[in-house]
């Protein structure tokens, strides 16, 4: 067996991070980040607010899931979309799609998104706003991203931190 050298140990640290706790990029409005983050409680997430915020982090840092919001920074989620999957370390992460904010949406306009995001490899649409924000509702949600996932780890306890790789 080989030494473990510097940089072999930092990697096996870092992908040992993403075993344990897994990360989610959410790029959606404020309201439906609040209810995701809150969802997702069990794991890191990295909240962005910008195209250009979620560029960074697609580059910045490997992803287990993508959740992008349709109305996100004037309704460019196809812009982060395109961009990771054309991207490096991020480019076969799951996308889930979501919908956080009442709107006016056809049937045929919905389909021609739902057909957008399937072209562009997005694993799901998932419509928050039919999907009451309550102890159930949240676990519906829950159970529909976990598909993407894996298992959702409790969330960390001052007795029990969230693990990080280390700098």
């Amino acid at each position: 067996m080989f030494p473990a050298t510097g940089s072999s140990v930092k990697r096996s640290r870092i992908a040992l991070v993403e075993l344990i706790a897994p990360r989610v990029l959410i790029a959606a409005a404020p309201s439906a980040a609040r209810r995701l983050q809150a969802v997702l409680a069990g794991h890191g997430s990295t909240l962005v607010r910008t195209v250009e915020e979620a560029r960074e982090a697609l580059a910045a840092e490997r992803f287990a899931l993508a959740i992008l919001g349709v109305y996100f920074d004037e309704s460019r989620m196809f812009d982060v979309m395109s961009y990771a999957r054309t991207g490096g370390r991020n480019r076969d992460v799951p996308i889930v799609c979501v919908r956080g904010m009442p709107g006016s949406m056809s049937p045929v306009t919905l389909r021609m998104l739902e057909q957008t995001i399937n072209a562009l490899s997005g694993c799901e649409y998932l419509d928050l706003v039919g999907i009451p924000d309550d102890e159930a509702g949240n676990a519906l949600v829950l159970r529909r991203l976990a598909r993407h996932l894996g298992p959702i780890l409790p969330p960390p306890t001052p007795a029990t931190p969230a693990l990080r790789p280390t700098p």
